[in-house]
């Protein structure tokens, strides 16, 4: 979320929606980038390499994706919504941590890996030989 006027006004509105469902977004906060350029870099990246998948066939697309290719960062913008939150989203996702398959693993997954006989076949547990 990019901390700013307007999630300073949302924030306790959605923290106390929160504790009254008891579920919990894991929001972080990102200080605001000014210039729309270098925010949108992460994203351009993205579409670059194909790493971005849209739904073409929604009722919403045709105007996303004309916001998206109207915008061109050299000029302040008058619809640039959706491409701040797909920007934003875009560098959230270049501050992830690498995944690994374990990551996806549940605490029984684990355990059986882990205790699998063959692992250990006819080694000592004091020597590993």
């Amino acid at each position: 979320m990019e901390k700013g006027q307007i999630w300073l006004a949302l924030r306790p509105m959605v923290t106390k929606e929160m504790q009254r469902r008891g579920r919990y977004l894991n929001i972080i906060e990102r200080l605001p980038i000014k210039d729309k350029a270098s925010r949108g870099r992460a994203l351009q990246k993205r579409m670059k390499n194909s790493a971005v998948k849209f739904a073409k066939d929604a009722h919403w697309y045709p105007a996303y994706e004309e916001e998206l290719l109207r915008f061109t960062g050299m000029s302040e913008a008058r619809l640039d919504d959706q491409f701040d939150s797909t920007a934003l989203l875009a560098l959230g996702f270049e501050e992830l941590p690498e995944m690994e398959e374990e990551d996806f693993e549940s605490e029984d997954e684990a355990f059986m890996r882990s205790a699998d006989p063959r692992k250990s076949l006819g080694q000592n547990s004091v020597t590993g030989y």
